[in-house]
Formats: C-alpha cells, sequence, structure tokens
C-alpha cells in the first residue's frame, strides 16, 4: 500500500509491504522507489519511530541515485570522466590516433579515436561498442556457470536487453532477459541476476519457496542484491 512519511520539511511517498518476518527492512531502487517490509504486527508508532531512525541513510541514499542519474545521463565522453566495468570504476582517457580502438591499461579505459578527441558522438559509438563485445563474452560465461546450478534443464534464450527499471526478467516464453548495464556491476551482481531468473523455471512468482530456492542455489544473494541495487543504478 503506498504511504506518505513526513519528516520536518520533507515528505517521501513509499510502498508498505506486510509479510512473514521479524524485522523490519527499508530499501531504496536506483529509481528512487522507497520500499518499507515489515511483519503484519507493526504498528504505526514502531513502522514511524523505524522510518525517523532511518531518516539520514534515507536521504542519502535518494541523493546519492539522483547524482548518479545526472552524472549518467549527462556524461560527455571525453577524458577524466569515470566508467563503471565488472564492479570498479574507470578514468576514461581519449586520445587521437590513427586508428579507433579501446581497451583496460593501468586501471583506465583507454580510447584511441581516429576522430580525434573532440568528437564525443564519436567516442561514445566506440565505447558503446566495446561494452558490447564485453558483454557479449562475459555475459556468455557467467550464464554458463549460472546454468549448472540447474542441471537437466533445457537452458532457456539469454537475451540482453534495455531495460528502465529491472536489471532482469523471466519472459512467458521462457527466455532470461538482462540489461546491459548490468556489464558495469560484477560478475556475482550478474551472476545473481541470471540465476534469479533462472529460478522461475521453476516457481513463477517471488514468495517464499522462491526464496528458498534462491537460497539453496546461491547462498549470499541478499547481500549481492543489496549491493547491486546500491551501487548502480
Amino acid at each position: 500500500m503506498k504511504r506518505v512519511f513526513r519528516y520536518g520539511q520533507y515528505e517521501y511517498s513509499y510502498e508498505l509491504i506486510y509479510e512473514p518476518r521479524k524485522s523490519l527492512r527499508l530499501t531504496v531502487e536506483p529509481d528512487q522507489a522507497i520500499t518499507l517490509r515489515a511483519p503484519h504486527d507493526a504498528g504505526e508508532e514502531r513502522i514511524t519511530k523505524f522510518l525517523e531512525s532511518k531518516w539520514r541513510w534515507l536521504d542519502k541514499q535518494l541523493r546519492m541515485f539522483d547524482r548518479y542519474h545526472k552524472k549518467r545521463y549527462e556524461r560527455s565522453y571525453v577524458s577524466g570522466e569515470s566508467l563503471m566495468y565488472l564492479g570498479r570504476q574507470y578514468e576514461l582517457i581519449v586520445e587521437a590516433g590513427k586508428t579507433d580502438s579501446v581497451g583496460l591499461l593501468k586501471g583506465k579505459i583507454r580510447v584511441s579515436t581516429s576522430m580525434g578527441a573532440q568528437m564525443p558522438e564519436y567516442t561514445k559509438m566506440l565505447i558503446e561498442g566495446w561494452y558490447r563485445n564485453r558483454r557479449n563474452f562475459v555475459f556468455r560465461e557467467v550464464y554458463a556457470k549460472a546454468l549448472r546450478y540447474f542441471d537437466g534443464v533445457e537452458p532457456p534464450r539469454l537475451i540482453v536487453k534495455e531495460m528502465q527499471k529491472r536489471w532482469g526478467s523471466f519472459t512467458n516464453a521462457g527466455n532470461v532477459v538482462v540489461n546491459p548495464r548490468l556489464i558495469e556491476s560484477d560478475k556475482s551482481a550478474i551472476e545473481y541476476v541470471m540465476v534469479h531468473e533462472l529460478c522461475h523455471l521453476t516457481i513463477k512468482n517471488h514468495g517464499s519457496e522462491f526464496k528458498a530456492l534462491l537460497d539453496q542455489k546461491l547462498p549470499g544473494w541478499r547481500e549481492i542484491k543489496d549491493r547491486l541495487e546500491l551501487r548502480h543504478g
């Protein structure tokens, strides 16, 4: 259910979900959606006190995601900017060259461009092509590992598709779909998303049985999920 939390001059809209659990848990999604998961017997006073105790953390997370999205969508593709790849941050170096190339070297992503360093649209095209090639290799590698947890199943088709608010999905046609931006995350996060979607081969919802299956296939997935959502939008 939709609720509103007011703290001083601030006001936050959040989704309250009651479920079988003992503690309250607050999460902020990359799209800045706020969710509070609470025990069925949690009263208004307990919920309010919990939210007040989390106010500084909540405000920090919302500001972080706001900065991240501004930084992401205002990228200029010039030297000095930061790019994420497999969970690490790399400085971008753009240099004029006789040929076009992109590669990792000494903690930096170096772009050599035949169009010169002052052509950001061309640099962007080169970088996107490099990410695409890396995804083709890394995603295949991690997907092969994820499939080992599901012996005897017909491997679903793996599709890479842009999604606004999701890291992955399992389609009605039985395909596993992953967000291309996962290449910015470490391999454990990529594996978690793939294993999560493969669990839908057996259980279609996200109830307790689904979580138990995830626990069996990938212990520690909750920590990986939290890290993914907090560090990469």
